[in-house]
């Protein structure tokens, strides 16, 4: 059986939650939603948490608390989701985009600059495969930021002392047999956590997603001000916002594992990211994570020197789906009508995602490692 490129965590305790909330015949918004909402506030160290039914509709309302008047321009990376650059517009606002780094697919302070002297006003922040780029630089543009963490969250950046999560680890925790035992790596007091700066940040949770509850996001408010808001929305949200019961429910217990599933990734990680440097002269790279931080390990992308069709031929030989790791992004959806971003161009040609989550196994885990190898 091939290994499949994206799998959930979906275990027994996630059943049992969704089960014992539909017997109980109250699916619909109420008392989980709330808890979610409590819990999430709780690992976010946020103000406020609003549950709701997508990330679309968690976007339509923060730009609605921001009253940016319509036509605004919006800051973008061109690597963003597509879904990112579509709600814009059907919002009647203007995306402005911004070329990443090619070795981080992130934004630097430099490119939001840029983009901000092109008409940006707010910066719609996605921490693309999990990796953070230099956030406090960016702030520092002092510009109202929306953080999208789907893919991100548990991670963090800038620590004072941490060891460089791009270097391998040493000992069993590189070992594909220690990859469901190994500890979560904990956020150092001097770093910045993912979403905690931004006015407001989204945690999608949908099936692609770090954590899913099968649909849905949290509306993330880290400070005072702006929980007051969320917590108004909460009160005024109509149901069809609002995300039910049953899929609260998956996420309540999701969230109280996102740290147990990290220490999980970040074994992997290490288990791959060896694999790759013994690789034919070491020519293929990952991306690198900067700042003295850590990435959440959303999966593990490869920025390939060679051709990315024969990558995939070669992995789905030895029973690996891979997939292009921006293939939902803006720059995919604009295809020859992205302008002035070669960086995200390139990266959407050569950077293939390989499977990376906690339910791989440790056969199928060396498995991947000796394909990562021996990539051609």
């Amino acid at each position: 059986m091939d290994i499949p490129l994206y799998s959930s965590t979906i275990m027994r305790r996630e059943m049992d939650a969704v089960l014992t909330c539909m017997v109980s015949e109250k699916i619909g918004p109420g008392e989980i939603n709330r808890k979610l909402s409590q819990t999430a506030r709780e690992i976010f160290g946020a103000d406020a948490a609003l549950p709701l039914r997508s990330g679309s509709v968690a976007l339509r309302y923060v730009l609605q608390a921001l009253d940016l008047p319509p036509g605004s321009g919006v800051i973008l990376s061109a690597l963003s989701p597509a879904w990112h650059y579509k709600c814009l517009l059907q919002m009647g606002y203007t995306p402005v985009l911004a070329d990443p780094d090619p070795e981080t697919a992130q934004l630097t302070p430099e490119s939001v600059r840029d983009a901000a002297v092109r008409g940006g006003k707010v910066l719609l922040l996605f921490d693309a495969l999990g990796y953070l780029p230099d956030v406090r630089g960016i702030l520092e543009l002092n510009l109202p930021v929306i953080e999208d963490i789907s893919q991100s969250a548990g991670a963090y950046y800038g620590a004072e002392e941490s060891s460089s999560a791009s270097a391998p680890a040493g000992g069993d925790t590189a070992s594909p047999a220690a990859a469901s035992a190994a500890p979560a790596p904990e956020i150092p007091a001097s770093a910045y956590a993912a979403g905690s700066g931004a006015l407001f940040s989204i945690l999608g949770l949908e099936e692609r997603d770090l954590l899913t509850a099968g649909g849905g996001a949290i509306l993330l408010a880290p400070k005072r001000r702006e929980g007051i808001i969320v917590r108004r929305m909460f009160e005024e949200a109509p149901v069809p916002d609002v995300l039910s019961d049953m899929n609260s429910a998956l996420a309540l217990v999701q969230l109280k594992e996102m740290q147990h599933n990290h220490g999980k990734r970040a074994a992997i990680h290490s288990v791959f990211l060896q694999a790759l440097l013994q690789a034919r002269a070491a020519r293929h790279k990952t991306l690198a994570q900067t700042g003295g931080g850590v990435p959440s390990f959303y999966s593990f992308p490869v920025a390939l020197a060679s051709s990315a069709n024969d990558a995939r031929q070669y992995a789905a030989k030895q029973g690996i789906r891979t997939g292009a790791a921006f293939a939902d992004s803006v720059a995919a959806l604009l295809g020859d009508g992205l302008e002035g971003c070669r960086n995200a161009r390139s990266l959407l040609l050569r950077c293939l995602l390989f499977p990376l989550y906690p339910r791989l196994g440790s056969k199928n885990v060396e498995k991947i490692a000796k394909v990562l190898r021996s990539l051609p």
